[in-house]
Protein backbone atom coordinates (compact mmCIF):
# COMPACT_ATOMS: atom_id res chain seq x y z
CA UNK A 1 0.00 0.00 0.00
CA UNK A 2 2.85 2.38 -0.84
CA UNK A 3 1.18 4.04 -3.83
CA UNK A 4 -2.35 4.62 -5.09
CA UNK A 5 -4.21 5.92 -8.11
CA UNK A 6 -5.35 9.53 -7.88
CA UNK A 7 -6.75 12.27 -10.09
CA UNK A 8 -4.45 15.26 -9.82
CA UNK A 9 -4.83 18.87 -10.94
CA UNK A 10 -1.26 19.53 -11.97
CA UNK A 11 -1.57 22.81 -13.87
CA UNK A 12 -4.12 25.56 -14.64
CA UNK A 13 -5.48 24.04 -17.83
CA UNK A 14 -8.10 21.59 -19.07
CA UNK A 15 -8.21 18.16 -17.46
CA UNK A 16 -7.02 16.08 -14.52
CA UNK A 17 -4.08 13.67 -14.59
CA UNK A 18 -4.54 10.05 -13.49
CA UNK A 19 -1.31 8.95 -11.84
CA UNK A 20 0.26 6.86 -9.12
CA UNK A 21 1.03 8.91 -6.01
CA UNK A 22 2.23 7.96 -2.51
CA UNK A 23 -0.41 6.84 -0.02
CA UNK A 24 -0.58 9.62 2.60
CA UNK A 25 0.40 8.97 6.21
CA UNK A 26 -2.02 10.27 8.87
CA UNK A 27 -0.73 12.67 11.52
CA UNK A 28 -1.44 12.03 15.20
CA UNK A 29 -4.90 13.66 15.02
CA UNK A 30 -5.80 12.28 11.58
CA UNK A 31 -7.30 9.15 10.08
CA UNK A 32 -6.50 7.36 6.82
CA UNK A 33 -9.67 6.70 4.82
CA UNK A 34 -10.24 4.29 1.95
CA UNK A 35 -12.61 6.05 -0.43
CA UNK A 36 -15.70 3.98 -1.22
CA UNK A 37 -17.85 6.49 -3.14
CA UNK A 38 -17.26 10.08 -4.23
CA UNK A 39 -19.47 12.38 -6.26
CA UNK A 40 -18.44 14.69 -9.07
CA UNK A 41 -19.65 18.12 -8.00
CA UNK A 42 -20.35 20.98 -10.39
CA UNK A 43 -17.35 22.75 -8.87
CA UNK A 44 -15.19 19.74 -9.78
CA UNK A 45 -16.34 20.16 -13.38
CA UNK A 46 -15.22 23.80 -13.29
CA UNK A 47 -11.84 22.70 -11.92
CA UNK A 48 -11.56 20.00 -14.61
CA UNK A 49 -12.50 22.44 -17.39
CA UNK A 50 -10.51 25.25 -15.75
CA UNK A 51 -13.32 27.60 -16.71
CA UNK A 52 -12.75 30.25 -14.05
CA UNK A 53 -13.45 30.89 -10.39
CA UNK A 54 -10.77 28.64 -8.89
CA UNK A 55 -7.60 30.55 -9.65
CA UNK A 56 -6.66 30.40 -5.96
CA UNK A 57 -5.79 26.72 -6.51
CA UNK A 58 -2.86 27.52 -8.82
CA UNK A 59 -0.40 28.10 -5.99
CA UNK A 60 -1.47 24.80 -4.38
CA UNK A 61 -0.95 22.60 -7.45
CA UNK A 62 -0.44 19.70 -7.77
CA UNK A 63 -3.56 18.95 -5.73
CA UNK A 64 -6.13 16.12 -5.61
CA UNK A 65 -9.72 17.43 -5.97
CA UNK A 66 -12.92 15.82 -4.67
CA UNK A 67 -15.00 16.65 -1.59
CA UNK A 68 -18.31 14.69 -1.71
CA UNK A 69 -17.29 11.33 -0.33
CA UNK A 70 -17.63 8.48 2.12
CA UNK A 71 -15.31 5.66 3.03
CA UNK A 72 -13.86 3.30 5.61
CA UNK A 73 -11.13 4.14 8.09
CA UNK A 74 -8.06 1.92 7.69
CA UNK A 75 -5.61 3.61 10.07
CA UNK A 76 -5.77 6.17 12.89
CA UNK A 77 -3.22 8.51 14.45
CA UNK A 78 -2.21 7.97 18.08
CA UNK A 79 -4.33 10.87 19.39
CA UNK A 80 -7.56 9.79 17.65
CA UNK A 81 -10.20 8.64 20.15
CA UNK A 82 -13.56 8.68 18.32
CA UNK A 83 -12.75 6.32 15.46
CA UNK A 84 -11.02 3.00 14.85
CA UNK A 85 -10.04 1.00 11.76
CA UNK A 86 -13.12 -0.43 10.07
CA UNK A 87 -15.43 2.47 10.95
CA UNK A 88 -17.61 3.80 8.12
CA UNK A 89 -17.59 7.59 7.76
CA UNK A 90 -18.69 10.54 5.68
CA UNK A 91 -15.94 13.10 5.15
CA UNK A 92 -16.87 16.73 5.77
CA UNK A 93 -16.07 19.45 3.27
CA UNK A 94 -14.06 21.34 5.86
CA UNK A 95 -13.05 21.20 9.52
CA UNK A 96 -14.32 24.08 11.63
CA UNK A 97 -11.96 25.75 14.11
CA UNK A 98 -14.57 26.43 16.81
CA UNK A 99 -12.84 29.71 17.71
CA UNK A 100 -13.56 32.31 15.01
CA UNK A 101 -16.50 34.70 15.27
CA UNK A 102 -18.63 32.60 12.91
CA UNK A 103 -18.04 29.42 14.92
CA UNK A 104 -18.70 31.20 18.22
CA UNK A 105 -21.99 32.64 16.97
CA UNK A 106 -23.48 29.45 15.54
CA UNK A 107 -22.38 29.87 11.93
CA UNK A 108 -19.80 27.09 11.88
CA UNK A 109 -20.46 26.35 8.19
CA UNK A 110 -18.91 29.77 7.47
CA UNK A 111 -15.82 29.14 9.61
CA UNK A 112 -13.14 31.59 8.47
CA UNK A 113 -10.32 29.18 9.33
CA UNK A 114 -12.06 26.13 7.88
CA UNK A 115 -12.30 27.82 4.49
CA UNK A 116 -8.51 27.72 4.37
CA UNK A 117 -8.40 23.89 4.36
CA UNK A 118 -11.35 22.89 2.16
CA UNK A 119 -11.07 19.32 0.91
CA UNK A 120 -10.20 19.10 -2.75
CA UNK A 121 -9.61 22.83 -3.17
CA UNK A 122 -6.99 23.88 -0.62
CA UNK A 123 -5.84 20.43 0.50
CA UNK A 124 -5.88 17.00 -1.11
CA UNK A 125 -9.38 15.58 -1.40
CA UNK A 126 -11.02 12.29 -2.23
CA UNK A 127 -10.38 11.60 -5.94
CA UNK A 128 -8.00 8.85 -4.86
CA UNK A 129 -7.96 5.40 -3.31
CA UNK A 130 -6.97 6.86 0.08
CA UNK A 131 -7.03 10.24 1.80
CA UNK A 132 -6.27 11.65 5.23
CA UNK A 133 -8.64 13.77 7.29
CA UNK A 134 -8.73 15.28 10.75
CA UNK A 135 -10.72 13.25 13.27
CA UNK A 136 -13.17 16.16 13.57
CA UNK A 137 -13.60 16.12 9.79
CA UNK A 138 -15.42 12.78 9.84
CA UNK A 139 -19.02 11.91 10.70
CA UNK A 140 -20.07 8.30 11.45
CA UNK A 141 -22.01 6.66 8.61
CA UNK A 142 -24.88 4.50 9.95
CA UNK A 143 -24.72 0.82 9.02
CA UNK A 144 -27.99 0.96 7.07
CA UNK A 145 -26.92 3.95 4.95
CA UNK A 146 -24.92 3.00 1.85
CA UNK A 147 -21.61 4.54 0.86
CA UNK A 148 -23.36 5.91 -2.23
CA UNK A 149 -25.91 7.69 -0.04
CA UNK A 150 -23.05 8.91 2.13
CA UNK A 151 -21.47 10.57 -0.90
CA UNK A 152 -24.65 12.66 -1.27
CA UNK A 153 -24.60 14.08 2.26
CA UNK A 154 -22.53 17.12 1.27
CA UNK A 155 -24.93 18.30 -1.49
CA UNK A 156 -27.83 17.35 0.80
CA UNK A 157 -26.38 19.64 3.48
CA UNK A 158 -26.38 22.49 0.96
CA UNK A 159 -29.95 21.91 -0.19
CA UNK A 160 -31.49 21.13 3.20
CA UNK A 161 -29.90 24.31 4.53
CA UNK A 162 -31.43 26.28 1.64
CA UNK A 163 -34.91 24.89 2.31
CA UNK A 164 -34.58 25.45 6.06
CA UNK A 165 -33.51 29.05 5.48
CA UNK A 166 -36.58 29.64 3.30
CA UNK A 167 -38.83 28.69 6.26
CA UNK A 168 -41.37 26.98 4.02
CA UNK A 169 -44.98 26.90 5.16
CA UNK A 170 -47.26 23.96 4.40
CA UNK A 171 -48.86 24.43 1.01
CA UNK A 172 -46.37 26.99 -0.29
CA UNK A 173 -46.04 27.16 -4.07
CA UNK A 174 -42.38 26.41 -4.83
CA UNK A 175 -40.43 26.96 -8.05
CA UNK A 176 -36.96 25.45 -8.54
CA UNK A 177 -34.81 26.68 -11.42
CA UNK A 178 -32.18 24.16 -12.49
CA UNK A 179 -32.84 20.38 -12.50
CA UNK A 180 -29.26 19.38 -11.69
CA UNK A 181 -28.38 17.48 -8.49
CA UNK A 182 -28.71 20.61 -6.34
CA UNK A 183 -32.07 21.57 -7.83
CA UNK A 184 -33.44 18.02 -7.59
CA UNK A 185 -32.33 17.59 -3.98
CA UNK A 186 -33.83 21.00 -3.17
CA UNK A 187 -37.11 19.76 -4.65
CA UNK A 188 -36.87 16.65 -2.47
CA UNK A 189 -36.36 18.65 0.73
CA UNK A 190 -39.11 21.11 -0.21
CA UNK A 191 -41.52 18.20 -0.64
CA UNK A 192 -40.40 16.68 2.65
CA UNK A 193 -41.00 20.06 4.34
CA UNK A 194 -44.62 20.31 3.24
CA UNK A 195 -44.47 22.31 0.01
CA UNK A 196 -47.69 22.43 -1.96
CA UNK A 197 -47.47 22.83 -5.73
CA UNK A 198 -43.89 22.31 -6.95
CA UNK A 199 -42.64 23.55 -10.32
CA UNK A 200 -39.27 22.58 -11.83
CA UNK A 201 -37.74 24.67 -14.61
CA UNK A 202 -35.01 23.51 -16.98
CA UNK A 203 -34.23 23.74 -20.69
CA UNK A 204 -34.99 21.49 -23.63
CA UNK A 205 -31.59 19.83 -23.03
CA UNK A 206 -32.78 18.66 -19.61
CA UNK A 207 -35.35 16.08 -20.71
CA UNK A 208 -34.13 13.20 -18.52
CA UNK A 209 -33.59 15.52 -15.57
CA UNK A 210 -37.08 16.94 -15.84
CA UNK A 211 -38.52 13.43 -16.05
CA UNK A 212 -36.69 12.61 -12.82
CA UNK A 213 -38.04 15.82 -11.28
CA UNK A 214 -41.57 14.56 -11.94
CA UNK A 215 -40.65 11.24 -10.32
CA UNK A 216 -39.27 13.11 -7.29
CA UNK A 217 -42.39 15.19 -6.74
CA UNK A 218 -42.63 18.04 -9.23
CA UNK A 219 -46.23 18.78 -10.22
CA UNK A 220 -45.16 20.72 -13.30
CA UNK A 221 -41.96 20.81 -15.35
CA UNK A 222 -41.23 23.48 -17.95
CA UNK A 223 -38.44 24.33 -20.37
CA UNK A 224 -37.53 28.00 -20.30
CA UNK A 225 -36.38 28.05 -23.92
CA UNK A 226 -39.76 26.92 -25.25
CA UNK A 227 -42.37 28.54 -22.97
CA UNK A 228 -42.78 31.77 -21.00
CA UNK A 229 -42.06 30.60 -17.45
CA UNK A 230 -43.50 33.68 -15.75
CA UNK A 231 -46.72 33.26 -17.70
CA UNK A 232 -46.96 29.60 -16.66
CA UNK A 233 -46.28 30.35 -12.99
CA UNK A 234 -48.86 33.14 -12.94
CA UNK A 235 -51.39 30.87 -14.64
CA UNK A 236 -50.86 28.10 -12.09
CA UNK A 237 -51.07 30.52 -9.14
CA UNK A 238 -54.08 32.52 -10.39
CA UNK A 239 -51.86 35.53 -10.94
CA UNK A 240 -50.39 35.57 -7.43
CA UNK A 241 -46.91 34.23 -8.12
CA UNK A 242 -44.79 31.68 -6.26
CA UNK A 243 -44.28 31.78 -2.51
CA UNK A 244 -40.68 30.56 -2.66
CA UNK A 245 -38.26 30.29 -5.58
CA UNK A 246 -34.92 28.47 -5.44
CA UNK A 247 -32.41 29.61 -8.07
CA UNK A 248 -29.98 26.75 -8.77
CA UNK A 249 -28.72 27.48 -12.30
CA UNK A 250 -25.94 29.99 -11.64
CA UNK A 251 -27.31 32.19 -14.45
CA UNK A 252 -27.41 35.69 -12.98
CA UNK A 253 -29.73 36.99 -15.71
CA UNK A 254 -32.49 34.77 -14.28
CA UNK A 255 -32.56 36.51 -10.89
CA UNK A 256 -34.77 39.33 -12.18
CA UNK A 257 -37.11 36.76 -13.73
CA UNK A 258 -37.33 35.04 -10.35
CA UNK A 259 -38.27 38.28 -8.58
CA UNK A 260 -40.92 38.93 -11.24
CA UNK A 261 -42.48 35.50 -10.57
CA UNK A 262 -42.63 35.93 -6.78
CA UNK A 263 -45.78 36.77 -4.89
CA UNK A 264 -45.75 39.76 -2.58
CA UNK A 265 -43.74 38.90 0.56
CA UNK A 266 -42.35 35.93 -1.41
CA UNK A 267 -38.81 34.63 -0.95
CA UNK A 268 -36.04 34.07 -3.47
CA UNK A 269 -33.23 31.77 -2.32
CA UNK A 270 -30.03 31.77 -4.41
CA UNK A 271 -28.06 28.52 -4.07
CA UNK A 272 -25.64 29.00 -6.97
CA UNK A 273 -22.28 30.62 -7.52
CA UNK A 274 -22.62 33.25 -10.25
CA UNK A 275 -20.05 34.08 -12.89
CA UNK A 276 -21.62 37.40 -13.91
CA UNK A 277 -23.09 40.43 -12.17
CA UNK A 278 -26.88 40.69 -12.07
CA UNK A 279 -28.68 43.95 -12.90
CA UNK A 280 -31.96 44.22 -10.99
CA UNK A 281 -35.03 46.46 -10.97
CA UNK A 282 -35.81 46.72 -7.27
CA UNK A 283 -38.88 48.96 -6.93
CA UNK A 284 -41.36 46.06 -7.15
CA UNK A 285 -39.08 44.05 -4.87
CA UNK A 286 -39.25 46.79 -2.23
CA UNK A 287 -42.94 47.58 -2.63
CA UNK A 288 -43.81 43.90 -2.59
CA UNK A 289 -41.86 43.36 0.65
CA UNK A 290 -40.07 40.45 -0.98
CA UNK A 291 -36.97 38.74 0.41
CA UNK A 292 -33.87 37.65 -1.51
CA UNK A 293 -31.25 35.62 0.31
CA UNK A 294 -28.11 33.64 -0.33
CA UNK A 295 -27.39 30.28 1.22
CA UNK A 296 -24.13 28.38 1.36
CA UNK A 297 -23.10 24.94 2.57
CA UNK A 298 -24.40 23.37 5.77
CA UNK A 299 -23.04 23.07 9.30
CA UNK A 300 -22.02 19.91 11.19
CA UNK A 301 -25.43 19.61 12.85
CA UNK A 302 -26.98 19.53 9.38
CA UNK A 303 -24.74 16.61 8.38
CA UNK A 304 -25.69 14.61 11.46
CA UNK A 305 -29.40 15.37 11.00
CA UNK A 306 -29.27 14.24 7.37
CA UNK A 307 -27.57 10.98 8.32
CA UNK A 308 -30.20 10.29 11.00
CA UNK A 309 -32.90 11.05 8.44
CA UNK A 310 -31.34 8.71 5.86
CA UNK A 311 -31.05 5.98 8.49
CA UNK A 312 -34.76 6.36 9.35
CA UNK A 313 -35.68 5.06 5.87
CA UNK A 314 -38.21 7.88 5.50
CA UNK A 315 -40.04 7.94 2.14
CA UNK A 316 -38.43 11.18 1.00
CA UNK A 317 -35.03 10.15 2.34
CA UNK A 318 -35.09 7.26 -0.12
CA UNK A 319 -35.66 9.61 -3.07
CA UNK A 320 -32.24 11.26 -2.99
CA UNK A 321 -30.30 8.30 -4.36
CA UNK A 322 -32.30 8.64 -7.59
CA UNK A 323 -30.06 11.53 -8.66
CA UNK A 324 -27.17 9.05 -9.01
CA UNK A 325 -27.43 7.92 -12.62
CA UNK A 326 -23.87 6.71 -13.21
CA UNK A 327 -21.10 5.01 -11.23
CA UNK A 328 -17.65 4.54 -12.71
CA UNK A 329 -14.01 3.67 -12.14
CA UNK A 330 -11.59 6.51 -11.52
CA UNK A 331 -9.68 5.26 -14.57
CA UNK A 332 -12.68 6.39 -16.66
CA UNK A 333 -12.55 9.95 -15.36
CA UNK A 334 -12.27 11.68 -18.74
CA UNK A 335 -15.40 9.88 -19.93
CA UNK A 336 -17.18 10.77 -16.67
CA UNK A 337 -16.37 14.47 -16.96
CA UNK A 338 -17.39 14.40 -20.62
CA UNK A 339 -20.80 13.09 -19.52
CA UNK A 340 -21.01 15.92 -16.99
CA UNK A 341 -20.25 18.54 -19.64
CA UNK A 342 -22.76 17.00 -22.05
CA UNK A 343 -25.45 16.64 -19.33
CA UNK A 344 -25.62 12.92 -20.05
CA UNK A 345 -25.61 12.15 -16.33
CA UNK A 346 -27.18 13.81 -13.32
CA UNK A 347 -24.90 12.79 -10.46
CA UNK A 348 -21.96 10.51 -11.20
CA UNK A 349 -19.96 8.73 -8.53
CA UNK A 350 -16.54 7.13 -8.63
CA UNK A 351 -16.87 3.83 -6.76
CA UNK A 352 -13.77 1.95 -7.94
CA UNK A 353 -10.18 3.13 -7.57
CA UNK A 354 -7.93 0.37 -8.90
Amino acid sequence: MDTMLALVKESPELGLTLKEVPVPTPLDDEVLIETKAIGICGSDVHVYNWSGGYEFMESLMPIIPGHEYSGQIVKVGKDVTRFKPGDRVVVKYTVECGQCVNCRTGRRFLCSEGSKNNNGFRKNGGFAKYSVQKEDGCVPLPDNVSYEQGALVEPMSVTSNAVAKAQLLFGDVVVVLGPGPIGLLTLMFARASGAGTCIMVGTSQDHSRLELAKDMGADYVFTSDTVDIKEKVMEITDGNGADVIFEATGVSALIQDCLDMLTQVGKLVCISIYGKVATLELNNFVRGAQTMMGTYAGGPVTWERILRWLASNDYYAKQGIKVVTHTSNIKESDEAFARCNAKENIKELFTSFE
